[in-house]
């Protein structure tokens, strides 16, 4: 059964994953309960939302957000599935033009991030405006927010695979530490601290959680952008 893209990865995946390394999260040697299967889950989906600043489960359609107004026919917003309208204020709360000549730049393979005023004569005898008039919170922007409609498939697999890689590492260890040779004649075992998950390339250099971190962080222009003050 294919990935479902629309959401993070579910228990349901994650067991299934390390069934297929050998581990039976049904057997009693497996002690982990589905809680904390759960957590593991979902503190990696935010670990991945806080390192790369971006949201990658769509979210509803319909939410209002408010941006500062560029003052040029490009506005920068955060990354969105799709747009529905576009209003820029000019008295707060009381006169505003609701824009009929926007539309969305795409970005494809990446989010999209950019609107932009259709280029026409000026005083034209339907009042499209040229550019996004400069202010604080003036544009408000009506859509779907998210980086895409779904997960982009090597985020979803890394953060499916990091999760194995902490379950693993987690219901590997005993009293003694984490077995590292057992010799069944002699009785005689040793155990060492090194991670199964590395071992399993699902995480440390060259795994896909590392790759995804560098491929989707959100470039540092963009948080400088968004934090500029406006000098008025």
């Amino acid at each position: 059964m294919a990935y479902t893209y629309t959401a993070w990865p579910t228990l349901a995946n994650l067991k299934a994953l390390l069934l297929g390394a050998h581990v039976d999260t049904t057997d009693p040697s497996f002690t982990l309960s589905d809680e904390y299967l759960q957590g593991i889950l979902d503190a990696r989906a935010e670990q991945t939302r806080i390192e790369t600043s971006r949201q990658f489960v769509a979210g509803s359609a319909g939410e209002i957000r408010y941006f500062d107004g560029s003052g040029t026919g490009l506005q920068l917003v955060d990354e969105y599935v799709d747009i529905t309208s576009v209003d820029v204020f000019y008295a707060p709360g009381a006169v505003f033009m609701s824009l009929a000549n926007y539309y969305e730049v795409d970005q494809k393979p990446w989010g999209k991030e950019k609107i932009q005023v259709m280029q026409g004569l000026p005083n034209t005898p339907l009042a499209w405006i040229q550019r996004f008039s400069e202010g604080r919170g003036n544009v408000k922007v009506t859509g779907t927010w998210g980086y895409g409609a779904t997960i982009p498939p090597n985020v979803f697999l890394a953060v499916l695979q990091a999760s194995a890689a902490d379950a693993v590492q987690a219901n590997s260890l005993t009293p003694q530490g984490q077995t590292k040779k057992y010799i069944d004649g002699d009785a005689s075992e040793e155990w060492s601290g090194g991670s199964l998950g590395v071992s399993a390339g699902w995480l440390g250099k060259g795994s896909l959680w590392e790759q995804m971190k560098k491929d989707y962080k959100r470039p540092l222009r963009s948080h400088i952008n968004k934090s500029r003050a406006k000098l008025y």
